[in-house]
């Protein structure tokens, strides 16, 4: 499983350098806990794990580069409760009397004495996921906004359904005749990035379009596209060598659906062309396969 004692010493640091008194906590820049890291000789990125550490909501990223570490919630996911919280494992057990187990760069709580006086939260609520992402991408379809598509002749279109073309981003003279309904599509721009639309097509052709917002969660959108068009993305679970692991593949990922995935995965994830490959602890199983189908994936393979 992926080692914790990096995320632990950044934990470590950020309390220990932040508490002030017995009231007081004051940020932490980012230069004093590599300074830190570096004095005691450790390789641990600062800048990485802190990152890593304010996607899963455990410290609170502020503004020049300081964080704080953030208070305990309790995360609950069928039937295993996290705990999110900035401090770290030891001190968090000592404190609450609870026992922890880590998995990954996450906690679990596996025995408290009592009930903890915590805000919980679902593992959904928790990433800032929908719960479904088929009707989440319902309602921003719905709630499109249409316009004629004036100067984006050179609009492609996301092929969301089966086709024997292996590329997914296709010319609109690529487009099938009898292609009709809501697509995503994106124009390039000069600075390199895309700009995304909703595309109403009828028998081919874009008859208006939506610009969607630049902070638009694309990745999402393109699954639940895929979904309703018969091509759902596929993610796929293994046996590993390992009887605690699970080896999942799969195509892509909506951030924070990844974010939760490298935070339970036993060694790095790793690329290979299309496709993702992460180690899972079996523990995680039902978690990750419960977020995958809300996601609209088609979940394949061995789950347990």
């Amino acid at each position: 499983m992926a080692q914790a004692d990096g995320p632990d010493n950044v934990r470590a640091l950020l309390c220990a350098m932040s508490a002030r008194g017995s009231d007081l906590i004051v940020p932490v820049s980012t230069l004093a806990i590599q300074n830190e890291l570096s004095r005691r000789e450790s390789k641990v990125r600062a800048t990485e794990l802190l990152s890593q550490l304010s996607d899963l909501r455990e410290v609170q990223r502020l503004s020049g580069g300081f964080w704080l570490p953030a208070p305990l919630r309790l995360i609950t996911a069928e039937g295993l409760t996290l705990a999110c919280s900035g401090l770290p494992t030891a001190r968090l057990a000592r404190q609450y009397g609870i026992k922890l187990q880590p998995i990954g760069v996450l906690r679990a709580i596996y025995d408290t004495p009592e009930p903890l006086l915590a805000p919980t939260y679902s593992l959904a609520e928790w990433l800032g996921s929908p719960n479904d992402s088929i009707k989440w991408s319902a309602g921003i379809i719905s709630g499109a906004h249409w316009r004629p598509p004036y100067q984006l002749d050179e609009l492609k279109i996301f092929r969301a359904w089966q086709s024997r073309a292996r590329h997914r981003w296709l010319e609109q003279d690529e487009m099938l005749v009898n292609r009709t309904g809501v697509a995503l599509a994106k124009i390039a721009l000069r600075d390199g990035r895309a700009q995304y639309y909703l595309a109403d097509v009828h028998r081919g052709m874009v008859e208006r379009v939506h610009e969607l917002p630049t902070d638009s969660d694309i990745a999402r959108l393109m699954c639940a596209l895929r979904f309703r068009d018969g091509d759902p993305v596929t993610v796929t679970a293994s046996r590993a060598n390992r009887p605690d692991e699970l080896v999942i593949t799969f195509e892509i990922l909506p951030i924070p659906e990844a974010v939760f995935v490298r935070a339970i995965a036993c060694s790095e994830v790793s690329e290979s062309g299309f496709l993702r490959k992460a180690h899972i602890p079996t523990l995680m199983a039902a978690q990750t396969k419960a977020l995958m189908d809300a996601l609209g994936a088609s979940t394949q393979g061995t789950w347990q």
